[in-house]
């Protein structure tokens, strides 16, 4: 029971964390997105989700790096203590061979690795906004080559 109550925390720190990142990515302005303004995805969240949970777009990997970037600079915020309590539960952890934390940089890694690994599992698992298209099912990207041609 105590080690559940333990995980259950830290697991709500982390959904907390993520929450945050998405909020900044919404935050992201209009001229951010790389779909069309036909697309009817409202803000650059939607249109990663759409990606996600369907075909990624030419520019999928800047807003991957993006992302980690936002990832890194959340993390980069917390005392190391509160990296080394987040990363008990996290894949660095469980597939590691460590029984205690790293320092560090290695540790600061570990942990953005995990929340981006997290924010994908949101972008994949959160139903798209109603608006997304008549269909509902996420936009077609393309690619943007073709539209040159």
């Amino acid at each position: 029971m105590k080690r559940e109550a333990v995980i259950s925390i830290i697991e709500t720190k982390y959904r907390r964390y993520v929450d945050e990142i998405i909020k900044w990515i919404k935050a992201l302005g209009p001229e951010c997105r790389q779909s069309g303004d036909d697309s009817g995805l409202a803000n650059v969240w939607e249109e990663w989700k759409s990606q996600m949970q369907g075909e990624e777009s030419f520019f999928f990997e800047a807003y991957e790096d993006t992302f980690r970037d936002m990832c890194r600079r959340l993390v980069t915020t917390m005392p190391e203590d509160e990296q080394a309590l987040l990363w008990l539960t996290s894949d660095a952890y469980f597939n590691g061979d460590r029984d205690l934390p790293p320092n560090g940089e290695e540790l600061a890694t570990a942990i953005e690795e995990e929340l981006y690994q997290r924010l994908c599992a949101a972008a994949a698992d959160e139903e798209m906004s109603s608006d997304a298209n008549e269909t509902g099912q996420p936009a077609d990207f393309g690619n943007p080559l073709d539209e040159e041609q």
